[in-house]
């Protein structure tokens, strides 16, 4: 894997939709003290991940920051961002972080994709300015960051 296997980490805004996240936990290959949960509503801690309370303004874009700048901090060279609700297939998010750094990507995506960016499932790489805009609290956010990449390095 190039050396990524402990730059990988996981941000998973979530409010109390939390019957995927085991799955997604195992699938992603992460260890789960790399895995950051941003709760989005009050209740009882995920056991065995990094649980971050954010209950102010609704605001998808914050909490990806919060959870990118608490992975960066402890580490992450590259963060993966999740719905709550995704599917992915074993090895996937590696697959994707290979191919980021073949290309000197700044961003990469699950294939295919419906759209220009996949809003449910996105890797950043962190040595690049690009991060989510808050301005925006829910739509347009993931092509701003596409755009943002594109303008940057380039995406996968």
């Amino acid at each position: 894997m190039n050396g990524t296997e402990n730059d990988l980490w996981i941000v998973i805004p979530t409010a109390d939709r939390h019957q995927y996240l085991p799955k997604i936990f195992e699938n992603s290959l992460i260890p789960l003290n790399q895995i950051v949960i941003v709760r989005t509503k009050l209740g009882e801690p995920i056991q065995d991940v990094n649980n971050l309370w954010d209950l102010d303004e609704f605001n998808i874009h914050r909490w990806w920051n919060k959870g990118i700048n608490f992975a960066e901090a402890h580490g992450a060279k590259f963060v993966a961002v999740l719905n709550d609700d995704v599917w992915i297939e074993k090895g996937s998010l590696q697959t994707i972080v290979e191919g980021m750094e073949s290309a000197g990507a700044v961003l990469g995506y699950p294939e295919p994709c419906s759209s220009d960016i996949c809003g449910y499932a996105w890797v950043l790489r962190l040595d690049s300015p690009v991060r989510p805009d808050e301005q925006f609290r829910w739509w347009f956010g993931d092509n701003d960051i596409r755009k943002q990449a594109m303008a940057d390095k380039g995406f996968v």
